[in-house]
């Protein structure tokens, strides 16, 4: 059978908040695309839709009126909604469906027991071999990374981690472009399109090796894998070479992490430099940002460093154990701004013992980011980003909270957003009623609505629409 597929990044559910949109194609489904039709040489068509472009009836209104035959979604906890409709709408269509990407991973034995009428196949972790067995209509028992229900039971097949070099990007179809020229009404973290594109070094987090990894994260990589130097640096030369491109935001959790990798990233790059005119943005803890590293950082002409700081209350750190103090954070914000690199300080609120003195502490923080900018870039950071803690399925809080309410999240796979946040702060704070829940998350608001408003742009998570200052 050749299939014609199509692979979708559904959009968020309309209740949560997006302020503006990314102008960078889906990572993960353009890496799977590019292993079947430039590693394998697969003649299949694929098409990649971006749900921060198109709008939900508009890719049903695809579903129903093109002839794919096979359907990938990648979806998460704010668009899982979404994701069913347009799963049903495809199997009434006679199409072959699946999801992948973490949160599927984590809620696989869920949904395939709750929504196989639906979903014929979950691919689990590194979805390359997975999707091109689909693909190709090799036997199921034989594909990795794949799980199906047969007989009453989830199966799953063998599970490995792929070479990371089947998933370098070092081409993108040009129609993948197209969806990202269209007036969407809403605005760009920059101000032009098509400037910024995805990339990763590695998958995984070291983290999760040296202590309990964060109480909120839900990522489903086993161990921590880097690409080769040489395969990072043609990702990067390719991306760096795309019409208008400005800056590679590369999303690995540590890109510093691994220094023997970087010195060798930086050789290759001094005898083949990136053009002037792009930069990275990068991921990186605050215990790396060590004066040694900054000439690394301008040899790579990294201009942005996201540190997560979680808090300014080194209670609640102590309490997610981040291993960090909010001055090391802030040491780190001051060395990176002090030699002219953006800090990007992200924060989440409502973690273990959060109450009102613990988001004054982290108000200042974001404010000291703030005079930081000022003191030495004259002008405000590009982001500070304060979420409201998102209950992602995986993650401790996740495993903390069905424990206590086994009833509604034990087995289940359709799980409301803002009802986990709601249900979790309920548990973790002691709190006996709906009222006391909407007065401790109205403090939540609005503490993360000031800090918000810090930077000069932000993308925040765990929001309701109606939530966000001015929206």
């Amino acid at each position: 059978m050749n299939h014609n597929v199509l692979l979708v990044y559904p959009p968020i559910d309309p209740e949560y908040y997006m302020k503006g949109a990314n102008d960078s194609p889906p990572l993960g489904l353009v890496v799977l695309q590019n292993y079947v039709k430039r590693h394998l040489g697969i003649k299949v068509e694929i098409d990649i839709i971006d749900g921060e472009y198109y709008s939900i009836f508009e890719i049903i209104q695809m579903i129903k009126t093109k002839k794919y035959t096979m359907i990938g979604l990648q979806s998460m906890m704010a668009s899982y909604n979404n994701s069913l409709i347009l799963l049903e709408i495809a199997k009434k269509n006679g199409m072959v469906t699946f999801m992948g990407g973490h949160h599927a991973t984590q809620l696989c034995d869920a949904i395939l027991k709750n929504r196989n009428h639906i979903v014929d196949y979950v691919i689990e972790g590194d979805g390359e071999e997975a999707f091109a067995g689909l693909v190709q209509c090799k036997e199921i028992e034989s594909i990795p990374n794949l799980a199906y229900f047969e007989n009453g039971i989830v199966k799953h097949n063998l599970q490995k981690n792929v070479p990371l070099e089947y998933g370098i990007v070092d081409y993108i179809e040009p129609k993948v472009f197209e969806q990202y020229r269209r007036d969407i009404g809403r605005d760009l973290e920059r101000t032009e399109k098509l400037i910024s594109f995805r990339a990763y070094s590695h998958k995984g987090c070291s983290n999760r090796t040296n202590s309990q990894y964060c109480f909120f994260c839900g990522r489903a990589d086993r161990g921590v894998r880097f690409k080769k130097p040489s395969d990072y640096v043609r990702e990067l030369k390719y991306l760096s070479g795309l019409p208008n491109v400005k800056y590679i935001f590369e999303i690995g959790d540590d890109f510093l992490q691994d220094e023997e990798w970087l010195n060798q990233v930086v050789e290759l790059l001094r005898k083949d430099p990136l053009p002037e005119h792009v930069h990275l943005k990068i991921f990186a803890r605050a215990n790396r940002i060590t004066e040694s590293i900054i000439p690394i950082l301008k040899e790579l002409n990294v201009d942005e460093v996201a540190i997560g700081f979680e808090s300014g209350s080194q209670k609640i750190l102590d309490n997610i154990n981040k291993r960090a103090t909010p001055q090391d954070n802030i040491e780190a914000a001051k060395l990176l701004f002090s030699n002219g690199i953006d800090t990007i300080a992200s924060f989440v609120l409502g973690l273990p013992g959060e109450d009102e003195d613990t988001l004054q502490e982290t108000y200042d923080a974001a404010l000291t980011v703030k005079e930081l900018a000022w003191e030495y870039l004259h002008k405000n950071p590009q982001e500070i980003i304060a979420n409201i803690i998102e209950i992602n399925p995986g993650a401790p809080a996740f495993r903390k909270l069905a424990k206590f309410m086994p009833e509604k999240y034990s087995g289940k796979d359709k799980l409301d957003l803002y009802e986990t946040q709601n249900d979790y702060f309920k548990m973790e704070f002691n709190l006996k009623n709906d009222e006391e829940v909407k007065i401790f998350r109205k403090k939540l608001v609005e503490w993360g609505n000031k800090i918000n408003n810090l930077g000069n742009y932000t993308y925040p998570a765990g929001f309701k629409s109606e939530e966000v200052a001015g929206n």
